[in-house]
């Protein structure tokens, strides 16, 4: 559904597009497409479709953190 521009960029141009957008764009509406789908709308009236895997693949690696008991007084 999103479509990718085929315009190159320097790194900076990224950034400063990216950066500009992340302070106007946000998400307005999150629905369920089919059994493993989302369908996102953003404020700019983007509409973009992902599939749960494709976001699960987006979270950052976590390592298991062992949790210890609070010492007794």
């Amino acid at each position: 559904m999103c479509g990718v521009s085929d315009t190159e960029h320097t790194p900076d141009e990224t950034w400063d597009r990216l950066s500009s957008m992340a302070g106007e764009i946000h998400i307005l509406k999150v629905e369920t497409d089919g059994e493993d789908g989302l369908i996102v709308t953003f404020s700019d009236g983007t509409i973009c479709g992902y599939v749960v895997e494709e976001l699960l693949e987006l979270r950052p690696i976590r390592e298991a953190v062992e949790e210890t008991a609070p010492a007794a007084d």
